[in-house]
């Protein structure tokens, strides 16, 4: 949407691997990629240091706990990339759940794979715990007017599943329940076996629990997403930092 309302601005997005889609021009029997030409996208280790030549007016993360290592490292270099005025935003579901009325709590199996994954991401080295953190890391990096916002959502809190009587938060919570029901063994598997010493039919005893627990519908879990923002500094407040 951004591209197409803001022709004049460039994006410029950094994925995993060269997944955008294709599409086929009979007329020039080329396969190309079906994206705006103002946009482009670079497989890239952003917590590496970052090669851009020109500053942003805004850099947006998505969902990156557990892909984070350096936290000090990557939001300085997000401000040290911005233009004066620009905006630095995080936004992310925290790996948990919860629940109005406690019937989370009945979810064992679901409350026990959370646990695991938070224990092993930490060990691992890139904590799924996370969030709580980054609006601390904004400010020390140099970011103001830092907030925790959840206005961009119908609800901060999200079903993971569709027990809603809202309309709307039930067709989300139909859409999040599948996510969760695919996601669980990506975020399970590797830390598990590989951190935690488990084997396979331990975790997909596990996960089964999990899955049945959030198909449940007398089980009333949610998410909880957090948008955390930031402003860059003007030059001269900025410049009297790094001489610090």
């Amino acid at each position: 949407m951004v591209t197409s309302l803001g022709l004049h601005l460039h994006t410029a997005g950094v994925d995993l691997s060269p997944i955008q889609p294709l599409w086929y021009d009979s007329a020039l029997d080329l396969w190309i990629w079906r994206i705006p030409p103002n946009c482009r996208f670079e497989v890239d280790n952003y917590e590496l240091s970052w090669p851009y030549n020109e500053p942003f007016d805004y850099i947006h993360g998505r969902e990156l706990e557990g892909a984070i290592r350096d936290h000090k490292q990557l939001f300085r270099q997000a401000f040290d990339n911005l233009n004066p005025n620009g905006w630095f935003e995080m936004a992310a579901f925290e790996v948990n759940t919860m629940s109005d009325d406690n019937t989370h709590l009945k979810a064992t199996c679901l409350l026990s794979s959370i646990s695991n994954i938070h224990t092993s991401s930490k060990i691992f080295g890139k904590d799924m715990t996370s969030v709580s953190s980054w609006r601390r890391w904004m400010i020390k990096a140099g970011f103001v007017n830092v907030k925790e916002d959840d206005t961009s959502l119908i609800a901060n809190k999200l079903p993971q599943g569709p027990w809603s009587p809202d309309s709307n938060l039930q067709e989300l919570g139909r859409y999040h329940q599948l996510n969760m029901l695919e996601g669980l063994s990506s975020y399970t598997y590797a830390l598990f076996t590989r951190v935690l010493g488990w084997q396979r039919i331990e975790i997909e005893a596990l996960l089964a629990g999990a899955r049945r627990e959030l198909k449940h519908h007398l089980i009333t879990c949610i998410h909880e997403r957090i948008l955390c923002t930031g402003k860059d500094r003007r030059i001269a407040q900025r410049n009297s930092i790094h001489a610090k």
